[in-house]
């Protein structure tokens, strides 16, 4: 196990034009560390310099407490898992487990007890002989995952290791690496662009826009107290929802909303706002917020509703079925203290 740093990294390609700015992080030994957002972001490319497959344009990055910026990557102790897979087709489940550790000249006994204890581990012992042809996608990324476990490194690297299964193997998988990280207590650091797979698989969670950061914290955290309106936007499934107004005489202001929040000695009156609700925190015929029903998906144990209210269109998640017609006119009410508010101007966070 080891500690990871990472001090004002940038990275260019090209000169003047910084795909990472001044990243700072420091990673707990034993800690599952997600680097999420959109496509483009930096993240997969923080990995990849972590691992030593991308060189730095400036910064540091200690493992375990050792400067490896120069070090190549086979000597940094690291394991990495990509989309991919990654295996070598013509061999089967085994000698894809034990082709590292035989270039790192280990003993036959060591190997076979290494891969066996990863097989174990992993479950996937009854295919040790099969080719990887032979398998399904979540197969191949368990002998994957193995072949990182058998090396016994100080920190994994995973670069989006499930976006290439269905739905319902991810949701497996997203168990199985969690489980994996309880039994190994190895650091990981885990990139992905899904939300969802950030918010149930790390302690923490870096989230990034534009190759800087733009808050860490536990998922809780950044779920319910988000740094500033794109953390919001981007946090949550569906997103947190925004209406455009104006704060007077401490309340805030837009075509079809009028709520108090309580606060006139402490908002400026005639600050611009986004007000920042979660659809789970809209109550429906309650309230007097009037709002004309879009369409709705009905999920079973959930409704999602889309509801039109003055210029702004809304999304609510309502904890159970029910059935609303499209043009019906229905009542709101916003859980106040759930409201988050936003200066316009610089998309940060506005108290209370």
């Amino acid at each position: 196990m080891a500690t990871v740093r990472l001090q004002k990294i940038n990275k260019a390609y090209i000169k003047d034009q910084l795909v990472v700015k001044n990243f700072d992080l420091d990673i707990n030994d034993g800690e599952f560390i997600v680097l999420v957002g959109p496509s483009g972001c930096g993240k997969s490319t923080i990995l990849r310099m972590i691992a030593g497959l991308e060189e730095i344009t400036d910064g540091k990055i200690f493992i375990d407490g050792k400067l490896v910026n120069n070090l190549p990557p086979k000597d940094r102790d690291i394991a990495m898992v990509f989309q991919n897979y990654a295996l070598y087709p013509h061999m089967n489940v085994y000698k894809n487990l034990a082709f590292g550790l035989k270039l790192r000249k280990y003993s036959t006994q060591e190997i076979d007890e290494r891969v066996k204890r990863a097989a174990n581990i992993l479950e996937i012992g009854k295919y040790l002989e099969k080719k990887p042809k032979e398998l399904s996608g979540g197969e191949r990324q368990r002998v994957a995952l193995g072949r990182a476990i058998v090396r016994n490194p100080k920190v994994f690297l995973f670069d989006e290791p499930l976006s290439n299964l269905d739905a319902k193997l991810r949701v497996q998988m997203r168990a199985e690496i969690k489980k994996l990280h309880r039994e190994l207590r190895t650091t990981m650091i885990y990139v992905t662009h899904d939300q969802i797979e950030a918010m149930t698989m790390g302690d923490r969670i870096v989230i990034l826009k534009d190759g800087e950061i733009k808050q860490v914290g536990s998922p809780m955290e950044v779920y319910q107290r988000p740094a500033n309106k794109f953390v919001g936007s981007f946090i949550g499934s569906p997103a947190m929802n925004f209406i455009d107004g104006i704060i007077k005489n401490g309340e805030f202001i837009a075509p079809g909303v009028n709520i108090d929040l309580n606060a006139k000695d402490r908002l400026t009156d005639g600050l611009e706002v986004s007000l920042g609700i979660r659809p789970e925190n809209i109550a429906i015929n309650q309230g007097n917020i009037e709002a004309i029903v879009i369409v709705t998906e009905p999920l079973g144990s959930d409704t999602i509703i889309h509801v039109q209210i003055g210029k702004a269109s809304i999304v609510i998640k309502h904890p159970s079925l029910t059935i609303l017609q499209t043009g019906e006119k229905i009542t709101l009410q916003f859980e106040s203290d759930k409201i988050a508010l936003f200066d316009k101007a610089t998309d940060e966070p506005v108290d209370i």
